[in-house]
Formats: structure tokens, sequence, C-alpha cells
């Protein structure tokens, strides 16, 4: 009877045990595997270790377009001379290489430390830049950080009215820009690496650069048709002429600007002496796209920091083509469709004068219905000009649609020619008559027109004539004040304002 309990005892007892033998197996694997890791991650630590301690970080805050300069202290820590290769993960952060560069920027910073002549060499095969160190020796390698996109960030903190018309053809300053300091904008990060002939790390730099906004000088607004290219001149006045020029010496021709967005095309365009013009060649979008990008102007060699900065917006709009006859009216609708919601509406053109719209007043767009507008083009000149049209809504002052209409214009043909000669400043001679002969059969009522109003009256600006006889149009000619020859253009309408005839009356004013 002993030898059973005996036996029971033993068995126990092992199951007892056999929880603590299978925890203390899995204490030996995660040993085994912790000292397996620290192993394997024991050359990549020591590796880090001494990467930082040959590491040095700077910051910088960097403005758009401003060259940021700062040299960094390069020591050779062995005893043989190396052949030093510079490498940058940011193509912006740059080695200065020309010595008056160098020294430009030495004399702007007040920087102290020496300057070597001919210290780089740029390796032909990577491209990277290289320099050779003796045993213990010291230099300072200069650097030069400066992007023209950094800022971009901020074109949101710009706050511009919509409805707000904008000067193209003088310099206003820019208004309704507001400070950009509350964004939050990534600070970049740039690692320059010296290492030695044999991959030997010497030293390693990590750059924090911060952003810092656009300081708009100017701003402008242009507007232009869609999927088309908008090329326009700014026209610069004389450097002398600005209050505040940095360098009283600077001539015209130093004059460079540099564009934030690489798609655009700029250059400066010298006409004589400190003349200059700004070109820009943009592409536009589809309406009702808005390209934003900035213009930097420089007056020094080195771009070291702008002189002006100008804010640039395109507006691309819907364009309505319209091909005209100088002196007739040209008609084309123009169909609004209805939102879901009844709006009062108002049209406004920008030149009055050569575009009109019906109705004139204000009307109402009820909702999910259509409204036709009646374009009327009566332009004064033959050339191809460019009218903007905005729908308005009067409740909500808000800009319902926009198009830009595109007058195309010819010269009509001219069936009959006179030449007069009037005294310069007007007189006796100053009245002239020419005839006009219906050519229908029926009475038909004509309107005069002239494409120069300032020089040609007519006594009566409508005639009713009968059929094929002939009526007489009183001209009355004003003073010039300039003598020579001045081409003016009498238009004979029907009742539709179609041209019927025109005559071209060439002024001899002596």
């Amino acid at each position: 009877m002993q030898q059973p309990l005996c036996s029971n005892k033993v068995t126990l007892l092992i199951c007892l045990l056999q929880p603590l033998r299978n925890e203390r197996k899995q204490r030996e694997r995660d040993l085994r595997l912790v000292e397996e890791f620290r192993e394997r991650t024991k050359v990549d630590s020591i590796s880090n270790l001494l990467r930082l301690a040959l590491s040095t970080r700077h910051v910088i805050h960097a403005s758009p377009g401003t060259a940021e300069f700062f040299e960094f202290a390069l020591q050779n820590p062995h005893e043989v001379a190396h052949t030093v290769t510079i490498q940058s993960s940011d193509p912006e952060l740059s080695v200065i290489l020309d010595s008056q560069e160098w020294q430009y920027f030495k004399e702007m910073t007040g920087t102290l430390t020496p300057l070597e002549e001919d210290m780089f060499n740029v390796c032909s095969r990577s491209g990277c830049t290289q320099l050779y160190l003796h045993p213990q020796e010291t230099v300072y390698v200069p650097f030069k950080y400066q992007s023209f996109s950094i800022g971009n960030a901020f074109l949101k903190c710009h706050k511009n009215d919509e409805g707000k018309q904008f000067s193209t053809s003088a310099f206003q300053p820019a208004q309704g820009f507001t400070s950009a300091t509350e964004v939050k904008v990534k600070i970049q990060e740039v690692k320059v690496c010296f290492t030695a002939e044999d991959g030997l790390p010497l030293a390693t730099l990590l750059l924090a650069v911060h952003p810092q906004p656009y300081t708009v000088n100017k701003a402008f607004h242009f507007f232009h048709p869609e999927l088309s290219f908008l090329k326009k001149s700014i026209h610069i006045p004389p450097l002398s002429t600005f209050h505040g020029q940095p360098n009283a010496n600077t001539q015209g021709h130093d004059l460079q600007v540099r564009c934030s967005d690489p798609n655009i095309i700029c250059d400066v365009l010298h006409s004589g002496q400190e003349l200059s013009d700004v070109f820009v060649k943009v592409s536009t979008g589809q309406s009702p796209q808005v390209k934003k990008f900035f213009l930097l102007l420089y007056t020094d060699r080195w771009l070291s920091r702008p002189w002006m900065c100008w804010q640039l917006q395109v507006h691309a709009m819907q364009r309505i083509d319209i091909s005209c006859v100088l002196g007739q009216a040209s008609r084309v609708p123009q169909v609004l469709h209805g939102m879901r919601s009844t709006r009062q509406l108002h049209c406004y053109v920008s030149h009055p004068n050569i575009l009109q719209v019906s109705p004139a007043e204000a009307f109402s767009l009820p909702r999910g219905s259509t409204h036709e507008l009646m374009l009327t083009a009566r332009p004064t000149y033959p050339s191809t000009s460019i009218v903007q049209l905005n729908i308005v809504d009067l409740e909500h002052h808000q800009l319902f649609a926009s198009w830009l209409v595109c007058l195309s214009t010819r010269e009509p043909h001219i069936s009959k020619a006179f030449e007069i000669e009037l005294p310069l400043w007007g007189g006796k001679g100053s009245n002239k008559r020419i005839t006009y002969t219906n050519p229908y059969p029926l009475e038909k009522t004509f309107h005069l027109n002239c494409n120069r109003p300032d020089l040609v009256q007519f006594k009566d600006d409508y005639f009713q004539v009968r059929g094929a006889e002939t009526y007489t149009i009183g001209l009355r000619f004003a003073s010039s004040g300039v003598a020579g020859s001045v081409d003016v253009l009498i238009f004979v309408n029907d009742s539709e304002d179609k041209n019927e005839e025109t005559f071209c009356v060439r002024i001899h004013y002596v």
C-alpha cells in the first residue's frame, strides 16, 4: 500500500514543478533574444553615437529670396592630410566658391574670419565640392542658403478683397496683406556631410531652416482668358527716384528678377540708361483658376537681398469672342442660368463706351430659370481689345459670373474719300458738306457716326431721305491744335445700326 502512495506524491511533485521549468525556459529564450539584438545593433549604436559627436547643429530663419550666409569651422583631426568632399541634401544650400562673393557676404555680415582664395574644387565626376586639408588644419567653409519658393506656404495668409480692382499700369502699395506669423510651417532639415577620400566622416552639419513669410511691396491683379499665355511688361521708373534706395549708385542694368514659380518666365528688359521693364510670361489654366506667384527684384550682383517683392495674381476667365466691323454694332446673346435661389443681379462693364449690355438696369433671375443678356459691341478703332463683364449679386454683394469679351475689329469698306484743308485753329472754313444718295427705292432713315467725335460733329445725327434721292450731310470740324493730317471715318448706318457706307475724310491742318 505504500508504493502507490509514494508514486502519487512523485507525480504530484512533477506536476507542480513543470510550470516553473517552462517559465525558466521562456526566460532563457528571452535573454538569448535580447543578447542577439544587442549584438546586431551594437555596431549601429556605436556609429550613431560617433556621428552625434561629430555633428553640429545650426539654425537659420530664411526669408524667401534672401541669401542666408554663415560659415562652418571644419577641422582635420588626423595626422594625415585629407581631400574632403562636401555633400548637401538640399541643392538650395551651396558652398560659396567665388572669393569675391565670399568677401561681399563677409563685409555685409561683419564676419572677421580669414578668407582664402581658390580653396575649393568641383569634382568633374560627382559635381561635389572638395577641399584639401592639412593635418590638424582648421578652415571656415562659407555656406549660402537661398530659396525662392520657401515662402509659398504663406500664400494663404495674404488676404485680398475679391471685389477690389487693382491697377496694373502704375505702382501702388500693396493693400490687404496680413501677417503670417500665426501659420505653422514645417521646419526643413538639411544635412551636410564632410567625408574624407576613404569614406571616413570628418564632420556633419545639421541645418534647421525656419521659413519666413514674404514681405510684399506691390500687388498686381491680371485678368486673362483661360488656357492661354499672358505676356506682360511692367515698367520700372529710374531707381534713383525711389525713396530709401539702398545703393544710390545702382544703375538700371544691375536690376535682376527671380520668380517663386519655376514654370513662369521672367526677365528684365533694359530700354536705356536707368529705364527697365520686367517681362512676365504666364500660362493660365481653366476658369476660375487663380495663379499666384511672387517676383523678387534685386539691385546687387550677388542677389543677396530682394530690393522689392511683388505679388502677382492671374485670374483665368471664360472668353467670349465677338467679330466686329468698325462703326457698326455687333450683337451677341449670352445666357445666364439660375441657381438654387432667386438672385437680384446687375451687369457691370469695364469699358461701357465699347460694350453695352442689355438689360442695363438690375434684373431678377428666378431659381432654376434662364435669362438672356444681349451684348452690343461698338468699337471705335480697328484692333483687338478685351472688355471685362461682371455680373454682381446685389443682395449678397458677391460676384455671380464673369467673362472676358474679346473684340476683334476690322475696318469697313470705304466707298468715298475726301480731302479738305483747314486752318489749325478753326475759322470760317470749318463747316463742310458732303452728299449721300439713298440706294433703295423706299424711304429710309439713316444714322450718322464717326470715329473721331472730338474733331467732327454732325448737324443732324440722323436723317430721312426718299428712295434714290440725295441728302446733304452737314459737318462741323473742330480745331486740332496740332499741324498735320488726320483721317476721319464717317459711318452711315441703317435703323438697325448696320453699316451702309463709310466715307473717309482726310483733314490737313495748316
